[in-house]
């Protein structure tokens, strides 16, 4: 795997395991934060202690450590998106209350059953 890009690790890893039956492994990309992954934070940041698991014997960890932020836009690609369209969402509902306004009736919402049970 190391002879091809990064980008196809994951596709290369399931092709591995689905030709052979034998193979009980798996593979987890992405970036890690420390505390977010007790493996990652063992053997790549040199912290924490190692979880034994019977069903994955052998952990190996590839990769890098990223200096002071991401070296391409894919790496964090994911978290502009979800960025992008929680600031979308929160746009549009500021105009539609803005646009409609909001009433809240008190005596209305203290008719509203909070247990769901008549």
């Amino acid at each position: 795997m190391k002879k091809q890009p990064f980008a196809q690790w994951e596709e290369s890893f399931r092709n591995l395991v689905k030709a052979d039956s034998t193979m009980n492994a798996t593979m987890e990309v992405g970036l890690f934060q420390i505390g977010k992954n007790a493996y990652v934070d063992k053997l790549a940041f040199k912290c924490g202690s190692l979880p034994k698991e019977k069903k994955y014997p052998y952990i190996c960890v590839f990769g890098k450590k990223l200096k002071k932020g991401p070296e391409e836009y894919s790496d964090v690609r994911e978290e502009v998106e979800i960025d992008y369209r929680r600031e979308q969402e929160r746009g549009l509902l500021t105009s539609l209350m803005q646009h409609f306004g909001v009433e809240i009736e008190q005596d209305v919402l203290k008719t509203v059953n909070c247990c769901g049970s008549n």
